[in-house]
């Protein structure tokens, strides 16, 4: 299943070896009777990934948003263990 997100946070220990990520989505919903909307967050997913597996997809995320990129012969840039 495919959920549609508009903000992220992260966080990691001291020691830096994992990294939290919790991704949301932010949407208005009609305020009292003002008329002001009220942003809502709410939670989608949160994950915990090894450093050396954020780091790659970091990279990953980069380079996929490079404009410069030649999607010719590339392979799914997914990362195993």
């Amino acid at each position: 299943m495919l959920n549609f997100v508009n903000s992220y946070s992260l966080s990691t220990p001291k020691d830096q070896t994992k990294v939290l990520l919790n991704f949301m989505q932010n949407y208005p919903l009609p305020g009292p009777d003002d008329g002001d909307d009220i942003m809502h967050h709410e939670l989608v997913s949160s994950i915990v990934i090894d450093a050396d597996v954020a780091l790659s997809l970091a990279t990953d995320i980069m380079d996929s948003l490079d404009p410069e990129r030649d999607f010719e012969d590339e392979d799914d840039c997914s990362a195993e263990e």
